[in-house]
């Protein structure tokens, strides 16, 4: 899961992706720890599609096999080498166990589609370590410009308890 350029979804979730070996990737674990980078933010990012049930439904189960394959890395494929981060503690704790750590992002608000509460969801999938999600104007129906639609999509979030 490359930052800021990620490559089509079953790149990342594919089984023969495997990022403990040296590949074309920007981020792998070798190139990690050859570069000394201790921390790699994975972000699972879905273009927008079509604006309607299905799409949104097609978004969703994209971004959640993107979460999946970060578990997946951490727990399953390279678990001395990586560690997954969800809280701020998490990052310490990996770091002075000598292990690379990976945090994910999320970007772009398409896969939440218009279920406000998928927020939190998100926010319980990537941690506590993580709080960066980034909208278009046209990406996700629960953003708009409007300072009054944002205001009440504050508020809706607030009493859904995320902060």
């Amino acid at each position: 899961m490359d930052p800021y350029r990620p490559p089509p979804t079953s790149r990342h979730t594919s089984p023969p992706t495997n990022y403990t070996q040296r590949l074309t990737t920007q981020v792998n674990l070798p190139k990690m720890r050859d570069g000394g980078l201790d921390v790699s933010f994975m972000i699972a990012y879905v273009g927008r599609g079509r604006l309607t049930d299905e799409g949104y439904a097609n978004a969703y189960r994209q971004v959640v096999a993107k979460f999946d394959a970060a578990h997946r890395l951490a727990e399953q494929i390279a678990p001395k080498d990586i560690g997954l981060a969800l809280t701020p503690d998490d990052v310490l704790r990996i770091v002075k166990s000598g292990r690379s750590v990976a945090v994910i992002g999320i970007e772009n608000g398409y896969p939440i589609g218009t279920d406000i509460r998928r927020v939190r969801e998100f926010y319980d999938a990537v941690g506590a370590a993580c709080r960066w999600r980034t909208t278009g104007t046209t990406s996700c129906p629960t953003r708009t410009p409007a300072r009054t639609r944002r205001t009440r999509r504050i508020a809706a979030s607030a009493r859904a308890g995320v902060r």
